[in-house]
Formats: structure tokens, C-alpha cells, sequence
């Protein structure tokens, strides 16, 4: 199926609805592959796509729930 799988999955040709395997999203969130399918079993983590047993994390995701997770020192202080 190579990379015209890939680049169609999103419907989107947008930089922004980028696809990522498992291990690129467990890459881009600093944790391991095996927490990415633990959260998935726990129904926690970002948004995925399932396609048959291949699951792909799109950018979007991915980075709404690094804003989602994201402290800042300086406003929780002030609280």
C-alpha cells in the first residue's frame, strides 16, 4: 500500500491532517508505543483513526492534546 495510503487516510491534502503511525505519535509525545495502547485500551490519550488493526494519530490530535495536557508553572502558582 505504500505512501498513497498515507497520504489519502485524512482526505486532506493539509500539512495540519499529517498521519503518524504509533510510534511516530509515541515519538512526538515522549512516550512509549506501549502507553499510546494502553491509553487507547483505557479510552484516554489523543484521537485516533482505526482501519482495520492500523491505527493512525493525526497531527490535529496530537497537538490539541499537548495544549489539552500542557501546565503552566506561572498560572497554576497564581491560583
Amino acid at each position: 500500500m505504500g505512501d498513497k495510503t498515507n497520504c489519502c487516510l485524512s482526505g486532506h491534502a493539509n500539512q495540519a491532517d499529517k498521519p503518524f503511525t504509533e510510534m511516530e505519535a509515541a515519538q512526538i509525545l515522549g512516550v512509549a508505543v506501549q502507553t499510546l495502547r494502553n491509553w487507547r485500551c483505557m479510552q484516554k490519550g489523543p484521537s485516533y483513526h482505526k482501519y482495520g488493526r492500523r491505527v493512525i494519530y493525526m497531527q490535529n490530535g496530537l497537538e490539541d492534546y499537548k495544549r489539552r495536557h500542557r501546565i503552566d508553572p506561572e498560572v497554576h502558582n497564581a491560583e
